[in-house]
């Protein structure tokens, strides 16, 4: 069952009297954002079979392996394989309150997922800008219409006290953010 305001990707027009009919895409298909109710519970199938499978939203080789690695180091070697870089077969009591701890103990396990590459995303149309968290940025200057932005670094050196016995230098990034915004000459 679903409800809330339906977004339709079709278009439609027909005549009554003749047999003209335009269709775009399906009229009859529509999407409800964050609108749906389950009235009734979806079967699981978590006592049936020796493994129960563990599956990843996004397909990552990496933290897969990683999942794998921390499943065998917590339980016996090989009670975890990796599929394929999405799917992690692990074996299960055969009990089901037994299962029911074992993936409670599974779910609470710690996991690094792997770094994900530097992505961004500019749509041209809204003019915005989106990246992810591993995107770094270097040194440089925009500037568009009377809005400039600067983003510069310099090194910043921290040396020890003198005769320090354990002391050592130390170089970091001092990054600078400069945005200006000149107002546009009047006409008058």
């Amino acid at each position: 069952m679903a409800q809330g305001n339906i977004l339709v990707g079709g278009a439609g027009a027909s005549s009554a009297s003749g047999s003209t009919s335009v269709q775009i895409n399906h009229l009859s298909v529509g999407r409800i954002s964050g609108g749906a109710i389950v009235e009734r519970s979806v079967p699981t199938e978590l006592g049936q079979g020796e493994h129960i499978n563990l599956e990843l939203n996004i397909t990552d080789f990496s933290t897969t392996r990683r999942i794998v690695d921390v499943i065998n180091g917590r339980f016996a070697p090989g009670t975890a394989a990796a599929i394929d870089g999405r799917l992690i077969q692990v074996r299960a009591p055969d009990l089901a309150d037994e299962r029911v701890t074992f993936l409670s103990q599974i779910e609470s396990l710690e996991v690094t997922p792997a770094q994900t590459s530097a992505k961004v995303v500019v749509n041209a149309r809204t003019g915005s800008v989106v990246m992810n968290q591993t995107v770094m940025v270097d040194s440089f200057a925009v500037a568009h219409g009377n809005l400039t932005v600067v983003v510069s670094s310099e090194p910043l050196i921290s040396q020890p006290s003198p005769f320090s016995p354990q002391g050592q230098t130390v170089q970091a990034e001092r990054t600078q953010i400069e945005i200006r915004a000149t107002r546009a000459a009047s006409p008058w």
